[in-house]
């Protein structure tokens, strides 16, 4: 059983050497990106089956990444080996914005075997129209049903008596959701359901609620 996963991120603005500092304040970003693709695609040190990720990226130009379990290639369950694949992409995909962006807009390349990226700024397009989206954040600003992780639970347990194929769960990593108004589009209004959990969710949290999916859709697989 396919399950899918979308994680907004606002940039992966690193370089090499930053996978060696320490603080991990200076590789923030990667570093949970990391942390979120390896808890997500392996189990213990092979990968899961039907799993796909999509991570949109708003900056400098949105981008949009696409990992599928059954594709990917030279993936390690180390943090660095995601982190240095996608220093890699990213790399690649600035050089096509300096060729020519018109040209690249909507196009899939793949930086690395199984790895797939394109210039988008509408993620949601070529999905299929029927599809389920469940969007989780933390801001409290935002006017979206509050639940806590007990009641998430009980909704994604529901959710498997359908279809979960047809279901993407839709993460955002940014510090103010309002930094998405100018990506609007992004959003099917049809078949979504936003979710405000009660509590912040750092790192930690966001993978248990990773884990608590992939747990219950576990057995159907």
């Amino acid at each position: 059983m396919k399950r899918n996963f979308l994680f907004i991120i606002p940039d992966l603005d690193y370089q090499k050497n930053d996978l060696n500092v320490k603080e991990p304040h200076v590789r923030a970003i990667i570093g949970q990106l990391a942390r979120i693709i390896t808890n997500t695609l392996f189990l213990s040190h092979s990968l899961r089956k039907d799993i796909l990720i999509l991570i949109f990226v708003l900056k400098p130009k949105p981008h949009l990444f696409k990992i599928s379990s059954e594709s990917i290639r030279y993936l390690g369950p180390e943090l660095r080996s995601s982190a240095s694949i996608f220093l890699k992409a990213e790399k690649f995909i600035q050089e096509k914005l300096l060729v020519d962006e018109k040209q690249t807009i909507e196009k899939w390349f793949e930086p690395n075997p199984g790895l797939f990226v394109k210039l988008t700024n509408l993620p949601f397009i070529g999905l299929k129209e029927n599809m389920h989206f469940i969007f989780i954040e933390c801001d409290k600003n935002f006017e979206s049903q509050q639940m806590t992780l007990q009641k998430f639970d009980e909704l994604i347990t529901n959710n498997n008596s359908n279809d979960h194929t047809k279901t993407f769960y839709v993460f955002s990593l940014l510090k103010d959701f309002s930094a998405l108004q100018t990506f609007e589009p992004i959003f099917p209004e049809k078949n979504s359901v936003k979710i405000n959990l009660v509590n912040k969710i750092p790192i930690p949290n966001i993978l248990t609620i990773i884990n608590l999916i992939l747990d219950k859709t576990e057995k159907n697989n």
